[in-house]
């Protein structure tokens, strides 16, 4: 043999060891392909147009109950009823075999194994040489049951979640799909494309504050803007809006709208906005509820400050002057005299102010001021007695101190209440207490210093008749202090001491009470009474100059009279000394009033008392 003959052999094996080499390479890539095909989890086929299999994997084996082995040849239709299996032979046929670039996806259920499954299905013709005539087709199915059960969860979760979920874009523009709860909570049903200010904001927009306003024009500064542009606006957008009674479906007590903002982001720039809108109204409802409650709780709390304060004795004291004032308020409210009712409502919030009550003091105080203001015709026409309902607050307010009051007295006693004295005979000095507390807090309110002394040692009255001279003494001191002495400045450049001084004075001399209360202040200014007397038309100019001093002065216990033109809380309604001679004059007495030679004005009271036994 030749040395090219043997060259020649030898490149020749050398090729043919190559060939062998990528022969095999190429087999063993085939068998990795197929497989990886047998393991898939999904179905894989190729099948010709009536369903004969030539090749499958382990996925489809199992759905058809076959071995691997036997996959070929196996009809495909067996994972479907009938009429499913005619819907999938009709997508087939819609392919062109001829073009290897065209597919098919659709889903339809599976019946194989008696379970019924939903697959994701994807199809494309399949053309190889050897396979004879005919179409044959790819066949890849993915089991979607899963996420289909899950899509449906949440869009069962979607549709009755009490939310109005929604989008908006670059224009602030509503857009499809939203929840269905979105037309519930915005009272329309037209979203798709309408502008958000349109549906939201314009239907409310004049009840927005000029804050709440820009913060709505603060919507179009973050669309179309870099992504930190929303947390820099987030806090400046507006969280919550209410539509009154009848606006956009809101219903009788109108809606209250939550509102919460995530932006939708794409590279970077804000595209739009994703919206969450809550129907708040229940909650709102339930946190003023809640507010309320609070506010209960912390007037109840002022209420038991207010009553704890008193010492036992001045609190037995309040509560019984209380106790037959508004009883007396609700006798007189079924009468036709208000001006026994300003009198009774007056001595209530004075009562009330003495004792620190200042609830009951304040309202007291407002329905005074309303029945003060009813005109001299609806007085006469009983239309004031529409206000008698508002009665019903200061009895209820009284029942809350009074609650108050009893427990604490339950508590000092140790379990034991004490039932109310009936009959009998008090000490007038049980009155003191609540004469210094009134001269006290009165002389506080003022601006004053006053001293009060009390002469009428061991004194004594019938039980019943106590509240009542709780009341006529309490008002007098009260004139006495506001109308009598002087502030401290005036009484220094008068040589007087800067501290006023009132004496209350009581004697019973047999069948008749003698009381006097006496201060050192102003004397009585009989031009000063007169003038205002004339000048609200209570007596004429011929009268106010034939009048003796002792009748100018009576001037002041005629109701609605008072010398001073602006009322407070303590004076100026001309309601107080008409209450003193209404209630004298009611147990059979008499009061005077008269000014002092050294200064200083004296009332004095006589009233019939019954002999004691």
């Amino acid at each position: 043999m030749s040395q090219g003959s043997s060259l020649s052999n030898l490149n020749q094996n050398q090729f043919l060891q190559a060939s062998h080499q990528t022969l095999l390479m190429l087999e063993k890539s085939k068998n990795h392909v197929e497989g990886v095909l047998d393991f898939l989890p999904n179905v894989f086929a190729i099948i010709n147009e009536k369903g004969r299999v030539i090749k499958g994997n382990d996925e489809l084996a199992r759905l058809l109950g076959e071995s691997i082995d036997h996959v070929i040849d196996c009809e495909f239709e067996k994972l479907f009823q009938p009429a499913t299996w005619n819907i999938f032979q009709n997508r087939l046929q819609t392919l062109s075999t001829k073009d290897n670039s065209n597919q098919l996806e659709f889903e339809l259920p599976t019946d194989a194994l008696q379970n019924v499954s939903i697959y994701s299905w994807q199809i494309r013709p399949f053309v190889a040489d050897g396979l004879g005539g005919g179409s044959w087709y790819i066949v890849f199915g993915s089991n979607v049951t899963a996420i289909r059960e899950y899509e449906k969860q949440l869009s069962q979760i979607f549709t009755s979640i009490p939310l109005g979920i929604l989008r908006i874009d670059d224009k602030l523009t509503i857009l499809a799909p939203y929840s269905a709860h979105s037309a519930l909570v915005l009272g329309r049903d037209d979203l798709d494309g309408k502008p958000l200010h349109d549906v939201l904001f314009k239907p409310i927009w004049d009840s927005l504050s000029l804050q709440e306003k820009e913060y709505v024009r603060n919507l179009s500064g973050i669309i179309g803007f870099p992504d930190f542009q929303f947390d820099l606006l987030k806090d400046s957008l507006v969280r919550q809006v209410f539509f009154p009674a009848g606006v956009q479906g809101s219903g009788p007590t109108g809606k209250w709208i939550g509102i919460n903002y995530d932006p939708i982001i794409q590279n970077g720039i804000i595209v739009g906005l994703l919206l969450i809108l809550e129907d708040r109204t229940q909650i709102e409802i339930a946190r003023k509820d809640s507010q309320l409650a609070i506010n209960a709780n912390a007037i109840q709390v002022t209420r038991f400050t207010e009553v704890q304060k008193l010492n036992e004795a001045l609190r037995t004291s309040i509560v019984e002057d209380l106790e037959k004032f508004t009883s007396d308020l609700a006798t007189q409210a079924s009468g036709d005299d208000i001006l026994a009712v300003l009198r009774t409502i007056h001595t209530i919030k004075g009562t009330a102010r003495i004792a620190g009550f200042s609830r009951l003091m304040s309202l007291s105080h407002s329905i005074e001021d309303l029945l003060k203001a009813t005109t001299v015709e609806a007085q006469a026409s009983h239309k004031w007695k529409k206000n008698v309902e508002r009665f019903t607050e200061i009895y209820s307010e009284w029942r809350e101190y009074r609650k108050i009051a009893r427990a604490l007295a339950f508590a000092e006693s140790e379990g034991q209440l004490k039932s109310d004295e009936d009959g009998g005979e008090r000490l007038l000095k049980e009155l003191e207490p609540k004469l210094q507390l009134a001269l006290e807090k009165t002389v506080k309110t003022l601006q004053k210093k006053c001293d009060i002394a009390f002469n009428w040692d061991n004194t004594t009255v019938p039980s019943g008749l106590k509240p009542i001279l709780s009341e006529i003494l309490l008002h007098i001191l009260t004139n006495a202090i506001d109308h009598g002495i002087e502030s401290i400045d005036e009484r220094v450049d008068l040589g007087k001491s800067p501290t006023g001084s009132v004496v209350v004075s009581g004697n019973r001399e047999s069948s008749v009470l003698k009381l006097s209360i006496a201060n050192d202040g102003a004397n009585l200014n009989r031009g000063k009474i007169a003038a205002k007397a004339l000048k609200i038309g209570l007596i004429t100019a011929e009268q106010a100059k034939a009048y003796t001093d002792q009748q100018i002065y009576n001037l002041i216990f005629v109701d609605g009279f008072s010398v001073k033109d602006e009322t407070t809380e303590i004076s100026g309604r001309g309601i107080g000394l008409a209450a003193v001679r209404a209630n004298v004059e009611r147990l059979g007495g008499e009061i005077s009033v008269r000014s002092r030679p050294e200064g200083g004005t004296i009332f004095d009271i006589s009233l019939p008392m019954r002999a004691k036994s």
